[in-house]
C-alpha cells in the first residue's frame, strides 16, 4: 500500500481512479490495483491523500523508486508518493528528519542524508 498526496479532489470517485492511472502512465508503469480510496477528513483547503493498494509488492517498490520523476513532469510536480506507514514508523521518521534538519543547520559545511532510517554523513 502507498499514498498519493496532493492530488486535487475529484467530484466523482472514478475521477480519482483516473488520476491514479495518469500518475502510473507518467511513471511508465501499469500495476494491478486492488483498491484506491481517499483517506482523512475532507477539507476545503487541501485535498485528501489517496490510499492505493497494489496486488504485487514489486510494483509498489518500482513506483516508489520512480516517484522522484514526478518532480519533472508538468502537472505532477506537487504529487507525492509515500509508503503506508504505521503510527510508530511515522513518528520515528519525523524524529529522524527533525534531527537531520538540526544537523544541517548546525553544520552547514557537511552533507547529511537519510538511508534506511539512519542519518548518514560525508566524512
Amino acid at each position: 500500500q502507498w499514498y498519493q498526496r496532493r492530488v486535487p479532489e475529484a467530484v466523482v470517485s472514478t475521477q480519482s481512479t483516473g488520476r491514479v492511472k495518469k500518475v502510473f502512465s507518467k511513471l511508465d508503469c501499469d500495476p494491478a490495483v486492488t483498491s484506491s480510496t481517499r483517506v482523512g477528513k475532507k477539507t476545503e483547503t487541501r485535498p485528501r491523500p489517496i490510499k492505493v493498494t497494489l496486488e504485487r509488492r514489486e510494483d509498489l517498490l518500482l513506483l516508489l523508486k520512480k516517484a522522484k520523476l514526478l518532480r519533472q513532469a508538468e502537472g505532477f510536480r506537487t504529487v507525492y508518493l509515500s509508503p503506508d506507514l504505521s503510527r510508530e514508523e511515522r513518528e520515528e521518521s519525523t524524529r529522524v528528519y527533525q534531527t537531520l534538519k538540526r544537523l544541517r543547520r548546525d553544520n552547514p559545511g557537511r552533507r547529511y542524508w537519510v538511508r534506511e532510517g539512519s542519518i548518514m554523513c560525508d566524512v
